[in-house]
C-alpha cells in the first residue's frame, strides 16, 4: 500500500510550472536574485528557485554543520531548481534527475500581492524516511492554486538526507548527529531574515511536515534550542512517533565497512572512520545506502538522535517541555495498515510496545493477548499511531496552546499519504470524481485558513482532553444521495486509546513496582537485539537478502510452471483431447460384434442350439 502510495505521489507531483518572464528582481542581504511568474492565468504567482541558504556542504565540509551563505556579486538567477540532495532506495526509484551533495537551496512560491508585504509564511518538510524524496519533486501549479495565490508564501527547503544528513558515529564529536535537522534550522534562520525581502512576516511563520517531516515539525516544536521566533505555529500530517527508534548508527558502521573505512570485528577511532569517508565518493556511499534499505521497514534507516545540542534530552523529558504554538495535528485512518511479508503478531508487538515507549515484557504479552487474532498483527501499527497521536495533542495542550486534532477518513485515500493529494498535490479535475473535488477544495481550506488565521475553520474547537475532541474530515456521497461531510466528532479512536495508554500504562507501572528492575530491560536488547551490534546488522542483511532471493525464486518457478501448465491445456484442447474425444464416442456408436451379427440377422429365420452357442440358418 505504502509502496503504491509513494510511486503515486511520485508520478502525480511533477514540476508543470514554466516561467511566463523573467523579470522580478530582489534584493536580499547577500544579493540580488532574479525571479519569474508562473502558475495558470487564475492563480498567477511569484516563483524563485534554487535560492542558496547555506554554503555547500561538500569536500571537507561533508559530516559538518551548514555554513552561512557568503554574498555574491551580479544578480542570481532563481528561475531554475537545482539538484536534489544525494537520495535513492530500493522501495522506489528516486524521482530527481539530478542530485548533488550540493543541495542546500529552497524555492520560493509567493503571490504577487505579496509585494505589499505581511504575508504569511509556510515553510514545508517533505517526507521519505530522512533518506529519499526532495524539494524539488511538488506539483507547482497545486501549490499556486491553494496557498500561493492566497496571500500565502510557500517555501520549500532542502535537506541533507541518509548518511549525508544522519551519520552517527560516536557522540558526534567528529561528525555531529542531525545534520539535516541543523540544515532545516539554517532554512528558517534565512526564513526569519530575508522573507520579508518577498513580501513575507517573519513573525507569522508556520511549519507544516508530512511522515517524517512531520515527525521534524514536531521535534522543532518541543526542542528547548531553536529560537521560539522562528515559526508559530506548526502543522504535522502523520507524524512517526517520537519513540520510533532508527537505525542510524549501525547502518553508518555497515557503510562504513563496505567501503574500507573500518573494519568487522575490531575496535575502530571515530575521527579516523568519519575522515574515511568524508572523502570516499558520495555516489559510493549512495550505492551502498541503498544496498541496506531493506533491513527493516519499520525501524527508520535513518532519523534525528539525542545529541547535546537539539535534543539533549530523552522524549519523555522534551514532551513534557512548555509549548504555546498552535498545532494543527492529525492522521488518516488507515495509517500504514501494512506489514512485513515475514512479521508474526510477536514481532510487531515487540516493535511497538517498544515504538510507544514501554518496557516491560509484561506489556509485551498483554499485546499478544490483544492482538493473536487474525490478522491482529496488521492493526498494531495502526493502534499505536493512533494512541501516540492522541499522547501527543493531549502533551501539547497542557499549556492552554490551542491544538487541533484530525482524522482524515476520506473513502479510497485514509491509508498513509492518502490524504497529501488534496493538501499539496492532485490528480488532474478530469481524473477526479465529485468527491474527490470537493475534498480537493476543502482540505487545503483548512490548512490555507491555519496558516492564515490560526483557526482551521470557526466549526472546528480546538482539543480538549477531556472530550477528545476532533474533525472527522471526509467527504462521501451515499447511493440515496446523502452527502456526509466534515464534522467535529468526540472520543478520539477510544478504544486504542485505552488499550495504549491506560491498559497497557498499568500494566507498566505495576510490572516495575512489583519487579522493580527486574522487570526493565532495554528494548532494544528484548527485540532484536543484533541491530545494536555491528556485525549482527551483516547477518541481518545477509538472511534478508536469501530469503529476499528464495522468494523471488520460488514465485519465478511458480510463473514458470504455470505457464507450462497453461501451454499443455492449449495443446491437449488444440490437438490430443479433440482426437481422442471423438474416437471415444466413435467406438460407442459402432455395435459389439454379437449385437452387429444378430442385427444383420434380423427378419432372418435362424435358431440357436440348446446351449445358445451354435446358430443355424434356414
Amino acid at each position: 500500500i505504502i509502496l503504491l502510495a509513494v510511486a503515486m505521489i511520485t508520478i502525480i507531483m511533477q514540476p508543470l510550472i514554466t516561467c511566463l518572464s523573467v523579470d522580478i528582481i530582489v534584493n536580499t542581504s547577500k544579493g540580488k536574485i532574479r525571479g519569474c511568474i508562473g502558475g495558470r492565468a487564475k492563480s498567477r504567482i511569484n516563483i524563485f528557485k534554487g535560492i542558496p541558504f547555506a554554503r555547500p556542504p561538500i569536500g571537507s565540509s561533508r559530516f559538518k554543520k551548514p555554513l552561512s551563505v557568503q554574498q555574491w556579486d551580479g544578480i542570481y538567477d532563481g528561475t531554475y531548481y537545482r539538484s536534489a540532495c544525494m537520495s535513492n532506495t530500493a522501495y522506489t526509484s528516486s524521482p530527481q534527475k539530478n542530485i548533488s551533495e550540493d543541495c542546500l537551496y529552497l524555492n520560493i512560491f509567493a503571490d504577487p500581492k505579496c509585494a505589499e508585504g505581511e504575508c504569511a509564511v509556510v515553510v514545508y518538510i517533505h517526507g521519505g524516511s530522512f533518506y529519499f524524496q526532495s524539494a524539488v519533486m511538488f506539483d507547482e501549479d497545486s501549490i499556486a492554486e491553494k496557498y500561493a495565490s492566497r496571500r500565502i508564501i510557500f517555501v520549500i527547503p532542502a535537506y541533507r538526507l541518509g548518511i549525508f544528513g544522519f551519520i552517527s558515529i560516536g557522540d558526534g564529536t567528529f561528525a555531529p548527529k542531525n545534520l539535516g535537522i541543523h540544515d532545516l534550522i539554517a532554512a528558517l534562520r534565512w526564513v526569519h531574515t530575508e522573507i520579508s525581502t518577498f513580501g513575507g512576516n517573519p513573525n507569522k511563520v508556520t511549519l507544516m511536515g508530512h511522515s517524517c517531516g512531520a515527525t521534524t515539525v514536531q521535534l522543532l516544536t518541543l526542542s528547548p534550542n531553536v529560537p521560539d521566533n522562528f515559526f508559530q505555529q506548526g502543522i504535522s500530517m502523520s507524524s512517526a512517533d517520537l519513540y520510533r527508534r532508527n537505525l542510524s548508527h549501525p547502518i553508518t558502521m555497515e557503510i562504513a565497512y563496505r567501503v574500507s573505512c573500518a573494519r568487522r570485528g575490531l575496535p575502530y577511532k571515530s575521527e579516523a572512520v568519519v575522515e574515511c569517508l568524508r572523502w570516499k565518493p558520495a555516489d559510493e556511499l549512495l550505492y551502498h545506502q541503498k544496498a541496506l534499505t531493506d533491513v527493516d521497514y519499520f525501524d527508520l534507516m535513518f532519523g534525528p538522535e539525542p545529541d547535546e545540542e537539539l535534543f539533549a534530552a530523552e522524549v519523555p523529558i522534551l514532551l513534557s517541555r512548555q509549548n504555546r504554538r498552535r498545532i494543527f495535528i492529525g492522521i488518516t485512518k488507515n495509517e500504514l495498515i501494512f506489514t512485513r511479508i515475514f512479521s508474526t503478531t510477536q514481532q510487531e508487538c515487540k516493535t511497538f510496545t517498544g515504538v510507544f515507549g514501554f518496557r516491560t515484557k509484561e506489556v509485551y504479552h498483554a499485546c499478544l493477548d490483544n492482538y493473536s487474532f487474525r490478522n491482529g498483527k496488521l492493526l498494531v501499527m495502526r493502534d499505536e499511531i493512533r494512541a501516540s497521536t492522541f499522547r501527543m495533542a493531549a502533551k501539547l495542550s497542557a499549556n492552554n496552546a490551542k491544538i487541533f486534532l484530525y482524522s482524515f477518513e476520506m473513502p479510497n485515500h485514509d491509508s498513509h499519504s492518502g490524504d497529501l493529494i488534496f493538501a499539496i498535490g492532485k490528480y488532474p479535475q478530469q481524473q477526479m470524481d465529485d468527491n474527490e473535488i470537493a475534498m480537493n477544495q476543502i482540505y487545503s481550506g483548512y490548512i490555507g485558513n491555519f496558516i492564515l488565521t490560526g483557526q482551521p475553520t470557526a466549526e472546528w474547537l480546538p482539543f480538549d482532553v477531556t472530550r477528545s475532541n476532533f474533525m472527522r474530515i471526509t467527504y462521501e456521497t451515499l447511493s440515496n444521495d446523502t452527502i456526509i461531510k466534515p464534522g467535529m466528532k468526540f472520543g478520539f479512536y477510544r478504544n486504542e486509546v485505552k488499550l495504549w495508554l491506560d491498559y497497557f500504562t498499568r500494566i507498566e507501572q505495576s510490572a516495575l513496582h512489583l519487579n522493580n528492575s527486574r522487570a526493565q530491560f532495554r528494548i532494544d536488547e528484548y527485540q532484536n537485539a543484533e541491530v545494536n551490534s555491528n556485525t549482527g546488522i551483516g547477518l541481518r542483511l545477509l538472511v534478508y537478502k536469501w530469503m529476499s532471493a528464495f522468494w523471488i525464486l520460488f514465485a519465478f518457478l511458480c510463473l514458470l510452471l504455470a505457464v507450462i501448465i497453461f501451454a499443455m491445456i492449449r495443446f491437449i484442447i488444440n490437438n490430443g483431447l479433440l482426437s481422442f474425444l471423438r474416437r471415444k464416442l466413435h467406438r460407442r456408436s459402432i455395435p459389439n460384434e454379437r449385437t452387429r451379427i444378430l442385427t444383420a440377422l434380423n427378419g432372418m429365420k435362424y435358431t440357436l442350439d440348446e446351449d445358445g452357442e451354435e446358430l443355424k440358418i434356414f
